[in-house]
């Protein structure tokens, strides 16, 4: 998929040179975790079965359980249905041991020796997660790490050169419009600006930057604000476009073969773009008439 010569990734940057690869974070992550299991040496599915099994057929385990949960004001999971796993300090509720490495066991007192076993085995898997974490993320790539220009709240300490360089691999506008612009932005006063708290999403914020202009009543920062909206769309995973071939098979079902391509990609528009619940939508006449042309 994104191998150097004859990969999916190269031929589309033939066609588009400024084409970003930062790799799919949910990937990412189950590809670590799948490292840091075999660390366990343990049968995950095996634990989390026997963990529901040692509560589901014990009253007074589910109890201890329920005490342990209201002492420590933990919510409940639903991994496990109504009975999670859980313990105290005085009366460890169920704890996966291994003897041998091979067999688990689930027991309601603890040695030791026993803790011993597993807390090596808990900090082995988190230290292989970490390390895989590093080196597969991408912690250090350039074009992340000099996103910081989109936040408001980084707008004074940001260096212009590191945003013309985002722009240059971004392949937005020229260095001297970036420059321009952004010196300008950051030396405007700050209640000219549009209102933004911390955790807010960005993209709202920057298109109230996109509605600002000058005296002459021209746009202030054109090209600042295509390299944002640029940065901004960049994925930060497979997600959201493996919804959408979720979301696809609802809507292209066997039942629904006639429908065009026009009829599916205003379909998914409305879905995707539309910020009415559909158990809200009034249903026309005129709707209706136009959705029955699409199946003739």
């Amino acid at each position: 998929m994104i191998g150097a010569n004859n990969s999916v990734m190269s031929r589309i940057r033939e066609q588009q040179p400024n084409i970003v690869d930062v790799g799919c974070v949910c990937h990412i992550m189950s590809t670590c975790t799948h490292y840091a299991v075999k660390k366990l040496a343990m049968p995950i599915e095996e634990v989390l079965q026997d963990t529901y099994t040692h509560f589901q057929h014990s009253s007074k385990r589910r109890q201890i359980l329920q005490e342990f949960r209201e002492f420590t004001d933990t919510l409940r999971t639903s991994w496990f249905g109504t009975a999670a796993p859980g313990g105290s300090p005085s009366r460890l509720a169920s704890i996966a041991i291994f003897n041998n490495g091979q067999r688990l066991k689930l027991t309601s007192r603890v040695t030791t020796n026993q803790r011993g076993v597993v807390a090596a085995k808990v900090r082995a898997f988190y230290m292989e997660m970490t390390e895989k974490m590093l080196s597969k993320f991408p912690v250090n790539n350039p074009i992340i790490k000099s996103l910081g220009f989109l936040r408001p709240e980084l707008r004074d300490s940001t260096p212009p050169k590191s945003v013309c360089d985002q722009a240059v691999r971004l392949g937005v506008g020229t260095v001297d419009a970036i420059q321009d612009e952004f010196v300008d932005y950051q030396l405007m006063a700050h209640s000219s600006l549009p209102a933004y708290k911390n955790s807010m999403p960005l993209d709202p914020y920057w298109a109230a930057i996109s509605k600002v202009v000058t005296p002459l009543q021209k746009v202030r920062f054109p090209t600042l604000v295509a390299l944002a909206f640029a940065a901004l769309s960049l994925p930060h995973s497979n997600a959201d476009p493996e919804r959408c071939f979720s979301s696809l098979k609802k809507i292209q079902r066997d039942d629904r073969g006639n429908l065009n391509k026009q009829a599916i990609n205003a379909l998914l528009s409305l879905k995707y773009n539309s910020k009415t619940p559909c158990f809200k939508t009034e249903i026309t006449s005129d709707m209706c008439a136009e959705a029955r042309k699409v199946c003739n």
